[in-house]
Order: structure tokens, then sequence, then C-alpha cells
């Protein structure tokens, strides 16, 4: 890979940067909001934060992906990956 690929590929990974930007300054209080959810499941069975997952889901509705498959598939691709 060369410079000018590493540059794009760069401001590619920049863009999740730029949503939490946005998130923080127009909705201060949405994550800590999503740090008072109540978490219903068994707790032996829970990987991740209840906070994780409904970011993960907002940056995935921004950028248009519909399913966690579908974001799943899209995020390791060669585009997002960074090495």
């Amino acid at each position: 890979m060369n410079r000018k690929e590493k540059r794009e590929r760069k401001k590619e990974l920049n863009i999740l940067n730029d949503l939490i930007t946005v998130l923080n300054q127009y909705f201060p209080e949405l994550i800590n909001k999503f740090n008072r959810l109540t978490d219903l499941r068994n707790q032996s069975y829970v990987k991740y934060q209840m906070k994780v997952i409904f970011i993960v889901r907002l940056m995935g509705l921004m950028c248009e992906m519909k399913s966690m498959q579908g974001m799943t598939r899209e995020l390791n691709n060669t585009r997002y990956t960074r090495r």
C-alpha cells in the first residue's frame, strides 16, 4: 500500500470519530443515558455492556447499515481494518 492509499484509508477511519463528535455536540447526555439502561439479560452470558451495544447500533444506523450482520460484513471489509 502506498502513502496515498494510507491517507485515503485514514480519512475513512475518521468518519466514526466525526460521528462521535457530532453526537457529543448535539446530544451531550445521550451516552450518559445509555449508562442508565437496565440490563435484564443473564449477567453470566453478558459479553458487551448495553451502552456499547446501543452506541454500535446507533453508529450503524447512522452509516445506513441495517443489520448487525451487515455491519460485521461491511466493517470487516479491508477498507475499514487498521494495519
